[in-house]
């Protein structure tokens, strides 16, 4: 018999949080599944790097790197910096397909437009130049840290 009137209710309560968070848990492993196959998938595109007057290639590497899955767009988001040691700059690459296991420290060749104002076009490839990477490519969204300062400005 129970000690009050409610130790009953509280071991259904108790009971039903384990049941929902056991429940959300499998929803949550679920859809990373999914993600991960998506992405595995948009990985093996083969991407061809498009080139015009208004792209520019330039050797670097990549200083650092960022995975996260978007429970939201069901899809995983890739950032990569990389580093371009002749001018200094760093870009700011956002994965859209192709290959997407660069790492940290890889030497690549990123090939983006040139900053314009005028134009909303950063259409980007990574591009590996050693090791297992090399080779390999990934279209990316490339802008440039500095732009990315310089628009966020006040009044801008």
């Amino acid at each position: 018999m129970a000690k009050n009137k409610y130790d009953g209710w509280i071991g259904a309560a108790v009971l039903a949080t384990v049941v929902g968070i056991v429940i959300y848990a499998g929803f949550l492993l679920r859809v990373h599944l999914q993600i991960a196959a998506k992405a595995e998938e948009e990985a093996k595109f083969i991407v061809t790097p498009a080139v015009d007057d208004q792209s520019v290639s330039e050797v670097g590497y990549i200083i650092e790197v960022r995975k996260e899955d978007n429970f939201e767009d069901r899809r995983l988001d890739i950032r990569w910096w990389v580093k371009v040691p002749s001018t200094g700059k760093t870009y700011s690459c956002f994965w859209e397909g192709g290959y997407s296991r660069f790492s940290k420290d890889d030497g690549v060749r990123i090939i983006h437009k040139m900053n314009d104002p005028d134009t909303a076009d950063h259409t980007g490839y990574i591009i590996g130049i050693n090791g297992e990477q090399a080779g390999h490519s990934a279209m990316v969204w490339a802008l440039d840290e500095d732009y990315i300062e310089f628009l966020s400005r006040p009044g801008m």
